[in-house]
């Protein structure tokens, strides 16, 4: 197994236990998580769509709660047991971990992405306003960056956005090469020229 695969399948099951504990979540220790299996994913061949890994659900009843968290783990579930199958096929030994019959026939019935359209997926209701407001705010360049905190505000309005619920999308537009970020102190987000067009071109202008 690569040391690619192993990163990966780990992250799966470090953000499952994240997810499922009891205590409050760790979000720095979730949106890290999900970064990085945003990012392992397609180099792997491993679809993985941010709509479906992404936790941030926001205030739910407790009915609604548990049926997000069951397709949850359900999804996640096929993401580990594709990393095993591809990790499997990558190698002439048997796996140390092979795929059990549920996780084989689970992963059989994921659907192809559309032709032209890769692992990328559609974007979120999310994404979308977070690529707006940087075009609204003429976030072109690493000198007019936006912070996630200034983000999350302009999208949700003053005091009632969360800097944590943004940090994974935001690292998904940066895979999908919308938008360049500097990290640590003084960091934040901008618009890269693909991310500017693509707005261009939603708005028609």
């Amino acid at each position: 197994m690569s040391a690619d695969h192993s990163r990966f399948i780990a992250a799966v099951d470090q953000l499952v236990k994240v997810i499922t504990s009891t205590s409050p979540w760790n979000l720095e220790e979730r949106d890290r998580l999900t970064g990085e299996i945003l990012a392992l994913g397609p180099r792997l061949g491993v679809p993985v769509e941010y709509d479906r890994i992404s936790t941030a659900w926001g205030s739910l009843s407790s009915n609604e709660y548990y049926k997000r968290m069951s397709q949850w783990l359900a999804y996640v579930r096929t993401l580990r047991a594709a990393a095993l199958k591809a990790a499997k096929a990558g190698r002439d030994e048997k796996a140390k971990n092979p795929l059990t019959d549920t996780e084989q026939k689970v992963l059989d019935n994921i659907k192809a992405p559309p032709e032209g359209r890769g692992n990328k997926g559609e974007l979120s209701d999310r994404q979308r306003d977070i690529l707006q407001v940087l075009f609204k705010k003429e976030a072109f360049d690493m000198d007019h960056r936006l912070t996630t905190d200034e983000i999350a505000t302009e999208v949700e309005g003053q005091g009632r956005g969360s800097a944590e619920d943004f940090k994974a999308p935001v690292a998904d537009l940066a895979r999908r090469k919308l938008v360049d970020t500097k990290e640590g102190r003084g960091g934040g987000v901008w618009l890269s020229p693909q991310g500017k067009k693509h707005i261009k071109q939603a708005r028609k202008l």
